[in-house]
């Protein structure tokens, strides 16, 4: 990890942080019109959130995505700094559980950025994507296996 190291810590604490402010956005932020239905292309009706972050996703999909964040940012985040400091101190359990919670962080936010409807913290999704994906690389790259 000893090249890599700076850039990999860099790009975690990165993470972590715009991680945390994307959580508390998906949970806390309101306002919006309240709940109302939609007629699909396809003459299907879909009842939409209509408030908050998630106010153009569907009911089902904002309770997927407040489950979602609430996790993240009780046990996702915590996993992520915590395997981040012992990988530091040169554990490789702590390498293994860092590249696991990079590859959660990484599935998390490509589905933030692919299946979500377009909202305000579209591009913070799609850094967050981009700093997983690198991190995830780097983390896998920095492993000496002979």
């Amino acid at each position: 990890m000893s090249k890599f190291k700076p850039w990999i810590n860099t790009l975690v604490i990165c993470i972590g942080v715009l991680a945390m402010g994307a959580c508390i956005a998906g949970l806390f932020i309101s306002g919006g019109s309240g709940q109302h239905e939609f007629k699909s292309i396809n003459g299907e009706i879909v009842k939409i959130y209509g408030s908050g972050l998630y106010r153009n996703d569907s009911i089902a999909m904002v309770a997927q995505g407040k489950a979602s964040d609430f996790i993240t940012a009780i046990i996702g985040i915590p996993i992520l700094m915590i395997s981040l400091y012992f990988t530091n101190k040169g554990s490789l359990r702590g390498k293994l559980m860092l590249t696991g919670t990079l590859g959660y962080f990484l599935y998390t936010y490509i589905s933030y950025t692919f299946l979500w409807m377009y909202n305000p913290f579209f591009i913070v999704y799609v850094v967050l994507m981009t700093l997983s994906l690198y991190a995830f690389i780097l983390c896998f790259m920095s492993f000496e296996l002979e």
